[in-house]
């Protein structure tokens, strides 16, 4: 049989095994346990302040207040005086040496840092010329002179040849630089006839070296070949494009086009609204107006620019 009665305070139903146990809980007048233990909680101050640096400190429960030594010294304060005139043997400084090399710290860590040693904070604040503490201690006043840097003995992660090569780079600057350059002044342009054979050769070169043979073919826009077909259907053009026969090549000149029509001898080029094709005051650049003179020139065409940003 259970026996049940209602908490005191909070008014929840309470449950007994025994009838003894109800009646001493119904005599004493006792509560759940959420109301006990909220009679118990301690709702004075969870803080005290170090006897050495005058910084307080809020314990997170009454537990550790308790616990805490009186008179209370913060964790730096404490550590301080438990290591002082203490000094320690080069083997144990060895040790703490190893284990900070490599460790990098994290960002977050990293942003502390910043902050904390910011403006007022940094120790050679407003101390410069002689009220800086490093001022004038150079070679044997330097408190690292002698000492070996924390990379002597570890591995290089440059080869020696590589090393060799920034050594002799390193003593070739300036040697070039300016005036002394034998190209010095020398910024004539390539020809139209030189840019061609160059555009040319890298095409061949393409094709031998990374497509076995294969003929290259340029990366295209399926929708451009939507707006070029339908293009061609109000104004009477049939046009050839990547996805109707495939771009259609130049030889001579190493162009490719967007569409051509061979029987009314037509080119037309898709124009995407970005920066391969317009600078920055919206023109379109001076490298697609001599593509299409010379396009023009070299067929006899009818050249029709179509423009993403007049559509």
């Amino acid at each position: 049989m259970i026996f049940m009665r209602n908490c005191p305070m909070c008014k929840t139903e309470l449950f007994y095994k025994t009838i003894s146990q109800h009646n001493d809980a119904c005599k004493n007048n006792r509560t759940c346990k959420l109301c006990a233990l909220s009679k118990r909680k301690y709702s004075g101050s969870l803080e005290k302040i170090c006897v050495d640096c005058n910084t307080p400190h809020k314990f997170s429960n009454y537990h550790y207040y308790k616990k805490s030594n009186s008179p209370y010294r913060c964790k730096r304060c404490a550590v301080s005086l438990t290591h002082k005139g203490k000094q320690l043997t080069e083997h144990h400084k060895n040790t703490l040496r190893n284990l900070k090399i490599g460790s990098k710290l994290s960002e977050i860590t990293k942003r502390k840092i910043s902050e904390k040693m910011k403006g007022k904070n940094n120790p050679c604040f407003g101390r410069r010329g002689c009220l800086h503490p490093m001022y004038g201690k150079s070679g044997k006043l330097s408190p690292t002179f002698g000492m070996k840097p924390w990379t002597s003995g570890l591995e290089s992660p440059f080869s020696s040849s590589t090393i060799l090569k920034m050594k002799k780079s390193h003593k070739r600057i300036g040697k070039w630089c300016g005036e002394k350059n034998p190209n010095y002044g020398n910024h004539n342009p390539l020809s139209d006839e030189r840019r061609r054979k160059l555009r040319l050769s890298h095409i061949q070169r393409i094709e031998q070296l990374r497509l076995n043979g294969c003929k290259l073919k340029p990366n295209f826009n399926v929708a451009a070949c939507k707006i070029i077909d339908d293009y061609g259907k109000q104004h009477g053009y049939n046009f050839q494009h990547a996805m109707n026969g495939g771009e259609f090549f130049i030889s001579h000149l190493g162009y490719w086009v967007d569409g051509y029509d061979k029987d009314k001898n037509a080119a037309v080029d898709f124009y995407e609204d970005n920066k391969h094709h317009y600078d920055k005051t919206g023109m379109m650049k001076e490298k697609d107006i001599k593509r299409i003179e010379e396009i023009k020139n070299h067929l006899g065409c009818e050249f029709i620019v179509l423009e993403e940003r007049n559509l």
